[in-house]
């Protein structure tokens, strides 16, 4: 307001900004045994082409490849720094990107949580049981039995990591394979087969 009661408004748009911005891009979490490309972003707001170094460091993960990257980035351009990362059992990753030129310089760091894996829903297993044995039974038509073959040799459970321990069953089922080349399901109609089970 002036001397003589007039008034009046005046304003201003300000972008505040670096000569030279480094950005990462990663997921918002991992899951453990997650394999990811951590990406970092480098814009040169300098009004000369530089030559940037790029140096990227991780914490809680593994990194495969820890050699920094290098690259001509012209005024007002950019340019993407790939990395691959492998999660492992730690709860935390700690990303730390660096963009390094001769004038000036910024670092950021980035903190993700990693989730637990879990135990795996199914577990394969193959090969011949310890006690061999062989069920012989001739079914009549339209009668059904149950055989029954019992293994001695505990079934490994997959584990590891933060995760809580599984819980296995007494019993799991067990499919018998016919010596013959006739379809399973025609072999069990006609009796030939049936299913069958053995503990853990």
């Amino acid at each position: 307001m002036t001397i003589d009661t007039k008034v009046g408004e005046e304003r201003h748009k300000f972008t505040v900004t670096k000569d030279l911005l480094a950005r990462l891009i990663a997921p918002r979490f991992l899951t453990e045994r997650d394999e990811a490309t951590i990406s970092g972003i480098v814009h040169n707001y300098l009004k000369t082409s530089e030559k940037v170094r790029a140096e990227f460091s991780a914490e809680g993960v593994a990194q495969k490849n820890r050699a920094p990257q290098e690259s001509q980035i012209a005024s007002g351009g950019s340019h993407r720094f790939d990395w691959n990362v492998t999660a492992g059992s730690d709860k935390e990753a700690r990303l730390t990107l660096k963009a390094l030129t001769v004038k000036t310089s910024d670092a950021l760091m980035q903190k993700i949580p990693i989730l637990p894996h879990g135990t795996e829903k199914f577990a394969a297993r193959a090969g011949d049981t310890s006690d061999r044995a062989e069920v012989r039974h001739r079914a009549s038509p339209g009668e059904h039995k149950r055989l029954s073959i019992h293994e001695n040799n505990p079934l490994p459970v997959p584990g590891g990591g933060h995760a809580p321990g599984p819980q296995v069953p007494d019993r799991l089922p067990l499919r018998l394979r016919g010596t013959d080349h006739e379809p399973l399901p025609a072999q069990r109609d006609r009796g030939k087969i049936d299913e069958g089970s053995f503990p853990v």
